[in-house]
């Protein structure tokens, strides 16, 4: 393995994640849950063979980021923090607001340099406009192109991304495309400042949920 000859994974280090949280205790996200126990089983079974492959970080709560608010707050210091009062706008824009279920269809395995996930695609038009209606009252944290995606694990050990690609083929995998059962919309806060290992700066997956919204 050579990255520095080719495009290798990125293992988040602990300084840039101390940078990141500031201090600040937790993270808010909205995001899509799902309960279907076959779907979860499939998953977990699928996020395994990829962790023993490539020692990629284990995933607990399976989940499809909507929209990441940023760090809670009672005033807003930072440009990525959200105060309450911003949240409590958010939460009464969905109340007021007609929600329909989304249609989720899982169409693949892939990975980029952060993590291995499940593409998606959606045959309703819901996720464009709740995000369109949170992004109304503050913009996004962070400023990236929106994908859809179901994240199966994040990197703690330096791979080629031509690696990781070709052991992915290898694994046995389900038939795509997979139709999404039913989900439901939540906001969590994530603990920011707690690393899932020592030597890896990412949050841990376990979160607290603040919102629930089973309309969806």
């Amino acid at each position: 393995m050579s990255c520095s000859r080719e495009p290798c994974t990125h293992i988040a280090d602990i300084t840039t994640f101390e940078n990141w949280h500031k201090g600040r205790k937790y993270y808010g996200v909205w995001m899509y849950r799902f309960d279907d126990a076959s779907l979860i089983s499939l998953l977990s079974q699928l996020a395994t063979s990829i962790s023993i492959a490539l020692t990629t970080l284990p995933i607990h709560n399976f989940h499809i980021t909507l929209f990441a608010s940023g760090f809670l707050s009672l005033s807003k210091n930072y440009d990525d923090d959200i105060s309450f009062t911003t949240l409590r706008r958010q939460i009464n824009v969905l109340k007021t607001c007609s929600l329909t279920a989304p249609h989720f269809v899982i169409t693949g395995l892939t990975a980029n340099a952060y993590n291995v996930y499940l593409t998606l695609t959606e045959t309703s038009d819901v996720t464009t406009q709740l995000r369109h209606k949170l992004a109304a009252t503050q913009g996004e944290i962070p400023y990236t192109p929106y994908v859809l995606h179901i994240t199966l694990g994040n990197y703690w050990k330096k791979h080629t991304l031509a690696h990781v690609i070709t052991t992915l083929s290898t694994l046995p995998l389900p038939t795509f495309p997979i139709i999404l059962p039913s989900c439901w919309l939540e906001f969590v806060a994530l603990k920011a400042t707690i690393p899932i290992r020592p030597d890896v700066g990412l949050c841990h997956d376990h979160f607290i949920t603040l919102y629930r919204d089973k309309r969806v």
